[in-house]
């Protein structure tokens, strides 16, 4: 299993660095730029490991498929936008508060999605049940259609 200090360098290297500042002058997606709290090391590691992919998965689609990629997220990110939150159980409004940007892991979740899109698709559905995605199946079938629009 990938451990923290591992996905802190991968967050940190060059090749993750260029993905966040072409998502910013391409697409205007833009990180917090607080430090992550360690935390979402864990979460990351934990997502990561049930995904099956590896670091070295991630800095493949990072280093071959930088702009489809990106796209991918762009797009992913209007398509979602407007689509109304289905929490199970819950039959009251929804009221936002405030929306921030992410802090700079959150490209993670995304490689990891665009890995099982691209190399795993029968895992997918998997992946998003064991990370806890509420109606899993609409959600891979959203995913798979945004990468279609590729």
């Amino acid at each position: 299993m990938v451990n923290i200090k591992e996905i802190q360098d991968f967050i940190n290297s060059l090749l993750y660095k260029t993905a966040l500042n072409k998502l910013e002058q391409k697409y205007k997606i833009t990180t917090n730029g607080e430090e992550l709290p360690s935390v979402l090391f864990e979460y990351d590691a934990n997502k990561i490991h049930l995904s099956g992919a590896t670091l070295s998965d991630l800095e493949n689609i990072l280093s071959n498929s930088l702009t489809s990629f990106l796209k991918y997220i762009a797009i992913k990110l209007v398509v979602l936008q407007d689509e109304p939150d289905e929490q199970e159980g819950n039959d009251e409004k929804d009221v936002t508060i405030s929306v921030d940007d992410p802090y700079e892991d959150f490209l993670i979740i995304h490689l990891l999605e665009y890995y099982l899109i691209t190399s795993d698709a029968g895992n997918l559905i998997n992946y998003l049940k064991k990370i806890k995605i509420p109606y899993s199946k609409k959600y891979c079938e959203q995913l798979k259609k945004i990468y279609a629009l590729l």
